[in-house]
């Protein structure tokens, strides 16, 4: 890549995605979200989120306390994640994708939802490489982020944003 062709760094992390660059499949429940290494897949147990290789940290801690319930009565993490309004209980994946610094830095709706509740929870801006990651728990929960909290087919669906310094 050349970066010789950006005006500035902002320029670079905000290029237009070419519609050539990549083909998404119409048929798909979902979707990445944005360009990037997936550093973890997986069931979200205990309450607890995996950060990356076993270095995990709270649920509530990430998304904040769950004042956005569904239902008429609190509940807990991970009871109000998995209620679906049929009733039935369902269970908790999620996915971290790493963006290195080369990475196309927009992001995109991974699927059709409905976004309910934003959050802003400011923080540091440490880096989110994965070396950094393995050594410092709770780190996603440290930094600036932007979270959507909302409903899809499935009941509960939340995307995150995660800052890091620009360095």
């Amino acid at each position: 890549m050349d970066y010789g062709n950006y005006r500035s760094l902002s320029e670079f992390f905000t290029r237009s995605l070419k519609p050539e660059c990549r083909a998404v499949d119409a048929k798909a429940c979902i979707v990445s979200p944005a360009d990037g290494t997936v550093l973890y897949f997986g069931l979200a147990t205990d309450a607890q989120i995996e950060q990356v290789k076993g270095v995990s940290y709270s649920l509530e801690a990430f998304l904040g306390p769950p004042t956005w319930h569904y239902g008429d009565d609190a509940k807990g993490f991970p009871e109000c994640c998995k209620h679906r309004p049929s009733g039935q209980e369902t269970a908790l994946y999620q996915c971290i994708i790493y963006l290195a610094p080369g990475d196309y830095h927009r992001f995109h709706s991974p699927t059709t939802w409905q976004p309910q509740v934003r959050r802003h929870f400011a923080g540091e801006l440490l880096s989110v490489s994965p070396k950094i990651a393995q050594w410092l728990p709770g780190l996603f929960c440290l930094n600036e982020r932007a979270l959507y909290i909302g409903r899809w087919q499935h009941g509960f669906f939340s995307f995150t944003a995660v800052g890091q310094s620009p360095s």
